[in-house]
């Protein structure tokens, strides 16, 4: 049984790990061209990166609009986690800020 389940794991990482960097970013633009349109963003481009730095399931992309502006949101990019309701869409960017810590420069 433990077997089965390693072997199960094994693939199942095996076919995660085989989505290609073009894939990702395909897969990602389309969700945050989906994710503009549901919000009434009109939108001139959106550039996704292709590598998942923080192995969640989402890349980082830009919407840039009409009017210029660049909004930064993360967008899934598996198609295969649209089996289980996860990372199918985008959500707006976290951005960390450290309270506090004055002027950095030196």
């Amino acid at each position: 049984m433990i077997r089965l389940s390693f072997l199960a794991f094994s693939l199942l990482f095996s076919a995660i790990a085989c989505v290609s960097t073009e894939q990702r970013e395909s897969t990602a633009e389309r969700n945050a061209d989906h994710w503009a349109q549901d919000m009434g963003i009109p939108v001139s481009g959106v550039a996704c990166v292709g590598w998942d730095s923080e192995a969640d399931g989402y890349v980082s992309c830009t919407i840039s609009t009409i009017e210029g502006e660049m909004i930064p949101i993360e967008c899934g990019y598996d198609q295969a986690m649209v089996f289980y309701g996860q990372n199918t869409g985008c959500k707006e960017k976290r951005v960390m800020t450290i309270a506090g810590q004055g002027d950095l420069s030196g």
